[in-house]
């Protein structure tokens, strides 16, 4: 409200701009200030994580009693894989659906990785049954979560290319980043793509980072 009230009086006393033009324009100015509004709290959101976060000794922690728990029976999938592909090491007995050829083959490299136990392919939008963290609007679900035989686990992202540098991706990866730095080398996080900076392919990739 004090927002607004000090938007309504820089309009009047310094832009000069008559009550009759604001009441005519009432609803265009609701717009703008509405996107305005939304505008100032993203970025409000994002410093605010930012410092708590990343800045310096940061808060930020994870702990034994903070962890991935694998739960017989409790899987809200909506979509199931129906592809050729098969999976022995999947925890549940039906996989859920996924997004890309390149998803599928990220799956297919976790399922055939020797130090691996078991994995889930993670369920977005189910902030009681999957894994995420927290981003500074939202939560991220990595695609996949992996238990390996030597008690740690993995969240394992795919991303294209094309989609590597952009904002919503440097974010994801940072919070895996400091996720598995926090964990004292319990977690690892890897975002993976169809081939990153050193040439490396999809299996290349995950079998590096599963050792």
């Amino acid at each position: 409200v004090e927002y607004l009230r000090r938007v309504i009086d820089r309009l009047m006393t310094v832009e000069h701009v008559p009550l009759a033009d604001l009441v005519r324009l009432r609803f265009q100015i609701q717009h703008a200030l509405e996107e305005r509004i939304r505008e100032l709290r993203t970025e409000a959101y994002d410093k605010g994580m930012q410092a708590t976060l990343f800045a310096g000794d940061s808060a930020a922690r994870v702990t034994p009693d903070i962890r991935m728990t694998f739960r017989p029976r409790v899987y809200p999938a909506n979509r199931f894989y129906r592809g050729s592909k098969v999976f022995k090491k999947h925890f549940y007995p039906q996989i859920a659906d996924m997004d890309s050829d390149e998803e599928v083959l990220c799956a297919q490299c976790i399922d055939a990785n020797p130090n691996v136990e078991t994995w889930v392919r993670n369920i977005a939008k189910e902030p009681k049954c999957s894994f995420w963290l927290p981003t500074h609007t939202d939560r991220f679900y990595p695609d996949f979560v992996v238990k390996l035989t030597d008690g740690r686990v993995a969240a394992i992202e795919y991303k294209g290319k094309h989609l590597m540098t952009n904002a919503d991706s440097e974010e994801k990866r940072a919070l895996g980043a400091l996720w598995a730095e926090k964990s004292g080398g319990r977690c690892l996080f890897l975002m993976a793509t169809d081939k990153d900076e050193q040439g490396r392919d999809i299996g290349q990739q995950i079998n590096d980072f599963l050792k």
